[in-house]
């Protein structure tokens, strides 16, 4: 049988059958071939859209539903989670199960090209984390989200290699939690990194004056 199984796609994130089942995720067999299913849902919990995913890797591993408009994953599980909880948003389904199996609360954003102003408006007095992916995608996401959430605190990939939450838990399942903490404390809006780059450019400059911007006398000595 080909396609994609639910076990195949578990071991593949390093996650269990058990997990992604608790997330209502399925197994369909259709024509010969397997595929999973992964169910989207509305803050109340009833199902809006069933995503389809039909191998592990690209092109043309994912299936949304025709004249379905794209929306957040895990609208419920937000909804049910504490108001001040911290909440990360990520791009992928296998990061949100790895994160909430880890403790933690997560929202699945669709991506940069159909990420939406409504979506920002998500707990709004709240400030969110954003997990930012290496390289040109990452960056677009952020940029998206940011544009409307100029607040939110970006998580930067530790590497290539843990691109994502999912990669990180599977490098390291035991030290997940406290890794995810760190990167968390350490995760800065872009105005904060902003105004960290313009304070490290003021104490190289003062450094590399030698002193002299902290002379008294400094205007008196220019006249002179």
């Amino acid at each position: 049988m080909s396609g994609l199984t639910l076990a195949e796609l578990a071991a593949a994130k390093g996650l269990t059958v058990e997990l992604l089942a608790s997330f209502g995720v399925t197994e369909v067999v259709q024509n010969g071939e397997s595929h999973v299913r992964i169910p989207y849902k509305y803050p109340n919990g009833q199902v809006a859209a069933t995503k389809r995913r039909l191998k592990l890797e690209d092109p043309g591993r994912f299936q949304w539903p025709k004249g379905k408009p794209t929306m957040p994953y895990a609208l419920d599980l937000l909804e049910a989670a504490p108001a001040d909880v911290d909440v990360v948003y990520v791009e992928g389904e296998s990061d949100v199960w790895t994160l909430v199996s880890q403790g933690f609360t997560a929202l699945g954003i669709p991506g940069a090209k159909t990420w939406k102003p409504g979506y920002g408006q998500l707990r709004p007095g709240q400030t969110p984390f954003v997990w930012q992916e290496s390289g040109d995608a990452g960056a677009a996401f952020v940029k998206a989200i940011t544009h409307d959430r100029p607040d939110a605190r970006v998580i930067v990939a530790p590497s290539a290699e843990l691109k994502d939450p999912n990669a990180l838990y599977q490098s390291d399942p035991v030290g997940f939690p406290d890794a995810m903490r760190a990167l968390m404390a350490a995760a800065r809006s872009p105005r904060q990194e902003r105004e960290a780059a313009q304070a490290a450019e003021a104490a190289e400059a003062l450094e590399e004056s030698q002193g002299l911007l902290d002379d008294r006398h400094l205007f008196s000595r220019i006249r002179t």
